[in-house]
């Protein structure tokens, strides 16, 4: 299982810097290209995709070495808890993006 989020966890804490979001993303998709090439055999990428624009690096990268892809919505089953205290502006637009985009057929 591969996040973004993984990128700021040092010594065991999770420290979120937003300058290095850019980063954090792209060496998930680095580490999912690695285990592509390891021939993983199931390889979960759990971030939050709220756009098909983000999605699409993983989708290239499962093409390119022959993966399967499914894209699973987790729905709000947690009361709204936000365990980074994500601004509520974003969590806004994050929602808004997820609407959409989703595709339903």
């Amino acid at each position: 299982m591969l996040e973004a989020d993984d990128y700021f966890v040092v010594d065991g804490k999770y420290r979120f810097d937003r300058d290095k979001l850019h980063a954090a993303h792209k060496e998930c998709q680095l580490n999912t290209s690695r285990h592509m090439l390891r021939r993983t055999p199931r390889i979960f990428v759990s971030n939050t995709f709220t756009k098909g624009s983000e999605l699409k690096p993983y989708y290239d990268l499962a093409a390119a070495n022959n993966y399967q892809t499914y894209c699973v919505v987790v729905e709000n089953r947690h009361s709204g808890r936000d365990e980074h205290n994500v601004p509520a502006e974003t969590l806004s637009r994050m929602e808004d993006n997820i609407r959409h985009n989703l595709k339903l057929r």
